[in-house]
């Protein structure tokens, strides 16, 4: 299974919590029951419903380059670890968190350091940049902060989650999750107004 490069030109991208479909929940669980039991036509329909949504992610967390093999990783992942999903959240909810877990791992195993970024403006963090070069100042700004902190940065001020929902999504407390919203907008900010040496 190979994410094509329609799902990166996705003129529609869901908002979080909503899939094209609208509310996907019930078929979310019966699919991920039948691929439990080895029904590749249910998989293939959790793939379709969130490929979308997780490629965007992946491009966040992994960067541009590395999107479509981490988000194969992921629905890899998924495969080995359906039958694990037992209602006790939404689907969405518990592949996110598995997501999230297989990027940040992935990420950590791939850091790098970047050179200077070229300043842009603060905002740029809540909105998409509005041209090719500040897009690709963030993204490699982002890139220098550590995959952990990078993960709340995407989720909050990227996927638009609370900090109640990413303490769940990354098993930590809100408290934990505003520390390191903090601490990466300080980084981002020395590096996107070009004050790093």
């Amino acid at each position: 299974m190979k994410v094509h490069a329609q799902t990166q030109a996705s003129a529609a991208t869901p908002q979080k919590g909503v899939t094209p479909s609208g509310d996907t929940t019930f078929e979310d669980a019966r699919d991920a029951t039948r691929a439990a039991a080895g029904d590749v036509v249910a998989f293939e329909a959790l793939y379709r419903r969130h490929c979308a949504d997780i490629h965007r992610l992946s491009r966040r967390l992994a960067g541009d380059a590395d999107a479509d093999d981490a988000t194969q990783e992921v629905f890899i992942r998924l495969w080995k670890k359906v039958g694990s999903f037992r209602s006790q959240s939404t689907f969405r909810t518990w592949f996110f968190r598995l997501a999230i877990n297989v990027l940040v791992r992935r990420a950590r195993g791939a850091r790098v350091s970047s050179h200077r970024i070229v300043s842009i403006a603060d905002d740029h963090l809540a909105q998409p940049p509005v041209n090719v070069d500040a897009r690709m100042d963030v993204v490699k700004a982002l890139s220098l902060l550590e995959p952990d902190v990078r993960a709340v940065v995407v989720l909050h001020d990227m996927e638009g989650y609370s900090h109640d929902e990413i303490a769940q999504l990354l098993n930590i407390g809100p408290s934990a999750s505003r520390m390191r919203l903090h601490r990466a907008r300080a980084t981002l900010r020395v590096h996107l107004s070009g004050d790093s040496k």
